[in-house]
């Protein structure tokens, strides 16, 4: 599920043979209701992101694409498919020019919204890639493994800047906030948080029990 930077629209995604679906939700109401139904995936639907104008969402699906969608008209306009297994995330850059999306084929690819191009691929894994996030400046993109780690990309070179290590488990998700600090999600029951300037853990939070 995502939600729009204004808290209007959220967007559902289904892990199973469902498709993807747009909804609004009233800051006075706790009342939803479906706006739009996109469909062209022949996979489950694992992942969305809005862009930051709400004016296209990014579908990631387990039929090994990304896909683009014209929220206003509720048309594919793109089917971004060089991924050769599942696709488990994926996010717009801050200034909507970029899709990055993770998969389990162990890249982070990188897609020109405009040419829908790919114009690069991220091998700084050793695992599944699970989950990305974009610094709020678009300099930094992080992605979560399955090889226990949150590596760091510099998005200028396209190379690894650092690999953060602490978690003793697969890497489940990543986000960072607008001041720089990196938040990771683990199957070891744990979620660290990371200082982007130092690469250092910290806080780790261990409170869940399942």
């Amino acid at each position: 599920m995502c939600i729009h930077t204004y808290g209007c629209f959220i967007a559902t995604s289904h892990y199973t043979d469902l498709p993807s679906s747009i909804i609004t939700a009233s800051s006075h109401s706790v009342q939803f209701n479906c706006v739009a139904k996109m469909e062209g995936h022949t996979k489950a639907v694992y992942k969305c992101s809005f862009s930051s104008d709400r004016r296209l969402l990014a579908t990631a699906s387990l039929d090994n694409t990304v896909r683009l969608w014209d929220v206003d008209e509720q048309q594919c306009m793109a089917t971004l498919s060089d991924h050769t297994s599942y696709v488990r995330s994926c996010k717009f850059s801050p200034d909507d020019k970029l899709v990055a999306s993770a998969s389990i084929d162990g890249t982070v690819r990188l897609w020109d919204v405009k040419s829908h191009r790919c114009i690069a691929i991220l091998n700084v894994h050793s695992g599944f890639v699970n989950g990305c996030a974009f610094s709020a400046d678009g300099s930094v993109l992080a992605s979560a493994s399955n090889d226990k780690t949150v590596c760091l990309c510099n998005m200028k070179t396209f190379m690894n800047m650092a690999t953060l290590q602490g978690h003793t488990n697969g890497v489940e998700g990543c986000d960072i906030s607008r001041d720089g600090i990196l938040a990771s999600a683990s199957w070891d029951k744990t979620v660290r948080l990371w200082d982007m300037n130092t690469q250092q853990c910290m806080h780790h939070c261990t409170q869940w029990t399942h």
